[in-house]
Formats: structure tokens, sequence, C-alpha cells
């Protein structure tokens, strides 16, 4: 069974939350994000930033994409 790292995620989101830029996002762009720790079969994050690359599929709107994560490798 994987361990868990939520209460350090919750630490690394409330310090991203307060520093919260919006960047300018094109589709087909490939951007490190923030992906958390989740409490299902979704891609966690790596390390101590929880993040890992994400290709944009799709822009939403000014504060949304729709994204695949992929591997750092």
């Amino acid at each position: 069974m994987e361990i868990k790292r939520f209460e350090e995620w919750i630490e690394v989101k409330s310090d991203l939350h307060k520093i919260a830029i919006v960047r300018r996002i094109r589709e087909g762009e490939i951007w490190w994000c923030a992906l958390g720790e989740n409490v299902g079969v979704e891609i966690n994050g790596k390390s101590k930033t929880f993040a890992r690359p994400v290709l944009i599929l799709r822009k939403l709107g000014r504060y949304s994409f729709m994204g695949v994560p992929l591997t750092s490798k």
C-alpha cells in the first residue's frame, strides 16, 4: 500500500495559493504544475513541490485548462 502525503501537500498548496500568479498558457505547451497528492488513482505530483510536467491540451478559460500529466524522464 502506498503511503499518502496529504499533510505535506496541504502546506505546499497553502504556500502556492499565497503567491498565485496568472500565467499565459497556450495549447501544446508543456508546463511544470503542482498536481498535489490525490485520493484516488489520479497521478500524484513528485518531489517536495508535488510537481510534474503537464501537456496543455486545451485552454478552457483564463484560470483553467485541460492537461495530461507526463513523466519527468
